[in-house]
């Protein structure tokens, strides 16, 4: 369809972009810092906020501030708003609606904030009372990974060793304590240690009796 003003002819689509163009807002540009944007959780986690916003009017700009959705407080200029606290686990999007009054425009900017789980180390391992040098084999059961989970057994004589399970042999009898160490893709660390003993190489007796 078109549109005929006084004699000049308007494709109907060029008028309805013109119509439905928001004023642009070249003198404010919103954006914000939070104080952490990764946390292990769960647990009460109070974020602050940095007001960055830049343009030639960010400064005499007013400001309201949303936590998924909900807004929290109103500020004008840079000054920072009151701080907010988290403690689920889950993701949390913070949006900061800046308005040039002498306009009027707003421009906008989000952070989204991730609350994961604290990772739950754990593992078994078989068989227990080996003979030295005998493998004793350790299987992984930890829970709780997030991202790039990453492992570090140690096994409590030295040795170490980065796979999700692991087998090891032990030079000398003795006890030994052995650690698993978990890492999700956040940083978040658990760690869990288990006893393990190994009967020395030369009782040969005690190994045909009990390995």
């Amino acid at each position: 369809m078109k549109i005929h003003l006084r004699g000049i002819v308007l494709l109907t689509a060029t008028l309805s972009f013109w119509l439905n163009v928001k004023a642009a807002c070249p003198q404010v540009n919103a954006s914000f810092t939070t104080s952490q944007t990764v946390i292990c959780g769960p647990g009460a986690t109070v974020i602050s906020f940095v007001n960055t916003s830049t343009g030639a009017n960010n400064v005499t700009a007013d400001y309201e501030w949303f936590l998924n959705g909900v807004s929290f407080d109103n500020t004008t200029g840079l000054t920072a708003p009151g701080t907010s606290t988290i403690s689920a686990i889950g993701n949390y999007t913070f949006m900061l609606v800046a308005t040039d009054p002498s306009v009027p425009c707003t421009d906008t900017a989000t952070v989204v904030v991730s609350i994961v789980p604290v990772p739950n180390a754990n593992f078994t391992f078989n068989p227990n009372n080996s003979c030295g040098e005998l493998p004793v084999s350790f299987t992984n059961s930890s829970a709780g990974t997030f991202g790039g989970t990453t492992y570090l057994w140690n096994f409590g004589d030295a040795s170490t060793a980065t796979t999700t399970n692991a087998t090891h042999a032990y030079a000398a009898g003795g006890t030994y304590n052995v650690t698993l160490t978990q890492t999700n893709g956040a940083g978040c660390t658990n760690s869990e240690t288990q006893a393990v003993f190994c009967a020395a190489n030369s009782c040969s007796f005690y190994c045909r009796s009990r390995c």
